[in-house]
């Protein structure tokens, strides 16, 4: 009589995991987990070398052994079957990286777990562990090195490396800003090597206009533009670009119209990543095509752009 397959669960581990030993390969996977907070396995595979049936094979061998958690069901909508899970890094996985030295000091800079955060925040963190993914992988694919929030902020003065929320940008008699996410690029032209991004992850749940005592998009972009001085000093950024990614393709024309006049701001719309129902795959060509501009103006690239956001050599000093 044959033996009957008896399939794993996708939400419990395995009462008797195996022994693992750990690869390179699950090292990089472990500080991809400690860089993003959140990563969808399709994510995962497209990050790593070799073949997808076994990278899926060892994320289940490392969610066994607590290298690596899933993100609980109740945080998911539509039919689980058919999306990719949702990792984020586990207390082994944790323990190993601050053995090697690999885990980062500004840990507190991720965004919460989603065992922890209400449902409606664990979707936007997820969209935005999901847009800036796809963003490096398009700086990769051009050959180009993708600088990301640790290494910005190894390079910020003390007093941002100090602060509770280094994330947090605030300027006295004006307004306080929290970026969703902030990241350079390194181009290979000696005098213009360097462009510095802030991402600002919409999925169209803020209204765009609003009275004073309310928040809007258009309140955020004047924010970003009367600040700036602010943000370079607190990241120790030359220069920088706002980019807005919206899920609506209306949505992004509206913003546009009240969006302030420095060229500082770029729109794209990417409307998949907003269908819960069926999950986005990396999207590499948000870093490679257009960008929309305000006021009429052409759309832009930034996969070879360096002079317009940087403006020098190297990353300038701590002030």
């Amino acid at each position: 009589m044959s033996t009957p397959i008896v399939r794993r669960s996708r939400a419990r581990r395995s009462g008797d995991p195996k022994p693992i030993e750990l690869t390179a390969r699950d090292v990089e996977l472990l500080r991809l987990l400690n860089r993003y907070r959140f990563l969808r396995s399709t994510f995962i595979r497209a990050f790593l070398p070799g073949s997808h049936q076994k990278i899926t094979r060892r994320l289940r061998d490392l969610f066994d052994g607590h290298y690596v958690t899933r993100v609980h069901p109740q945080f998911r909508v539509g039919n689980l079957r058919s999306h990719p899970e949702v990792y984020e890094l586990g207390h082994q996985g944790v323990a190993v990286l601050r053995a090697l030295g690999l885990y980062s000091p500004f840990d507190r800079v991720t965004i919460r777990p989603g065992r922890n955060a209400p449902r409606h925040e664990f979707h936007h963190d997820l969209y935005i562990c999901d847009l800036l993914a796809s963003l490096e992988l398009g700086v990769k694919r051009c050959g180009l090195r993708f600088i990301n929030v640790y290494e910005i902020l190894e390079r910020a003065p003390e007093a941002t490396r100090d602060a509770a929320s280094p994330m947090v940008v605030s300027a006295e008699g004006t307004w306080m800003l929290t970026p969703d996410a902030i990241f350079g690029v390194e181009y290979p032209d000696p005098k213009n090597r360097f462009a510095f991004f802030i991402l600002e992850a919409d999925r169209a749940t803020e209204p765009i206009t609003r009275n004073a005592r309310g928040s809007s998009y258009e309140k955020k972009m004047l924010a970003y533009r009367d600040m700036a001085k602010a943000i370079r000093v607190h990241f120790n950024i030359p220069n920088f670009r706002v980019l807005t990614v919206t899920v609506s393709e209306t949505h992004m024309n509206n913003i546009i119209k009240v969006a302030p006049s420095p060229p500082m701001f770029l729109f794209k719309t990417l409307a998949s990543f907003g269908n819960f129902e069926r999950p986005p795959e990396p999207t590499p060509t948000l870093f490679t095509k257009a960008w929309r501009r305000g006021g009429g103006l052409d759309p832009e690239n930034i996969d070879g752009l360096a002079s317009e956001t940087s403006g020098t050599d190297r990353p300038a000093k701590a002030a």
